[in-house]
């Protein structure tokens, strides 16, 4: 597990537009412990391009997400509840001490105005990991269905062209498309997105 620990430290940092495999490196201990040959099964996943602004190093210390030590749950999945993120009831936003902070889809083509979110829940419980993915797959998903049922987007529809259309709202399937983290840069959160690769 602490490969899997390692990977998930740094696959917020990977670079955009790219596709990577997101199986652990083995480990001469996982390899004689035949922990790397179970854990790990090839898991290639092409990150979505983001704006220059969102592609360096963030602000403050990614938030990830993953399941078993797999990186990236699917939009899909966390929307429907079938997912138990790892470190599934931390307090993400407990060490900034803010009471609200704002998160946008840096989605390519697509101008999204982003949302506030309230640093604690209904309850008024600082809010979780497992809490904070929801919304975050909640507003990527209604994104890619709404689009896909011809409702348009409240700022506008995709623009389209060369380098926008491998990502287009109406051709992915958004049971391929993983929330692998959010990252922070100066005032706003952004997801590190990415597909499925064959």
């Amino acid at each position: 597990l602490g490969t899997l620990q390692k990977l998930l430290k740094k696959v917020a940092y990977f670079a955009p537009g790219c596709t990577h495999n997101l199986s652990p490196i083995p480990t001469p201990s996982s390899t004689l412990e035949e922990t790397y040959i179970q854990a790990c099964q090839p898991d290639f996943v092409t990150f979505l391009p983001r704006r220059p602004e969102y592609s360096v190093t963030p602000s403050c210390p990614s938030i990830t997400f993953s399941e078993d030590g797999r990186p990236g749950p699917s939009i899909r999945d966390l929307v429907k509840g079938n997912v138990y993120l790892d470190n599934a009831d931390d307090a993400v936003f407990e060490p900034y001490g803010w009471r609200r902070t704002r998160f946008f889809a840096d989605w390519p083509g697509v101008t999204d105005k982003g949302i506030h979110i309230n640093t604690r829940n209904d309850r008024g419980h600082a809010l979780t990991r497992a809490e904070l993915a929801y919304i975050v797959a909640s507003h990527i998903g209604a994104m890619i269905v709404n689009t896909q049922k011809g409702i348009p987007l409240p700022y506008g529809p995709q623009h389209i062209d060369d380098n926008t259309r491998p990502w287009s709202l109406y051709d992915i399937d958004y049971r391929d498309v993983r929330l692998i983290a959010i990252n922070y840069y100066q005032n706003v959160w952004i997801p590190v997105l990415g597909v499925n690769s064959a």
